[in-house]
């Protein structure tokens, strides 16, 4: 089952989109970079995209649209629905091309999970953003110059 990642109150209006998943991917990933990423990254590059992509092969998607979660939600209801329209898939092909795109999908969406674990950890760690407004309250408080 495909779960939403919880956005962190601190990034609520401040989504990752698919480009700044790239570049997180590329400092923060060791090794092979997520097959998701080349994959939509190929359909990005690819002449009959004309630049996006589509977020769980439904919804089409700019690489620096936000990727809320509100995009996803609607992704998934349209995945669901057409599931109801469409039936069982008629083959193994029609199987294995949904399958595929629901493990990139979830891919996607754990990496989006882990966009925000560590960039919570930026935020609070000494001399982050939120670190800093933290002390600065802090020293206000407690008149600490």
């Amino acid at each position: 089952m495909i779960t939403t990642p919880v956005v962190p109150e601190e990034f609520v209006g401040k989504e990752p989109t698919f480009n700044q998943l790239v570049e997180f991917v590329e400092v923060y990933y060791d090794g092979d970079r997520p097959r998701v990423i080349e994959e939509y990254e190929k359909t990005i590059l690819s002449a009959w995209s004309t630049g996006k992509y589509y977020l769980l092969g439904q919804v089409l998607t700019d690489p620096i649209d936000r990727i809320t979660t509100e995009r996803i939600e609607n992704a998934l209801q349209i995945h669901r629905q057409r599931s109801i329209d469409y039936g069982a898939p008629c083959n193994s092909f029609e199987y294995n091309s949904i399958l595929h795109t629901e493990r990139m999908f979830a891919d996607l969406l754990r990496i989006i999970e882990k966009y925000y674990e560590i960039m919570m950890e930026i935020e609070y760690m000494p001399g982050g953003a939120r670190y800093q407004a933290g002390l600065k309250r802090f020293n206000e408080r407690n008149g600490i110059i």
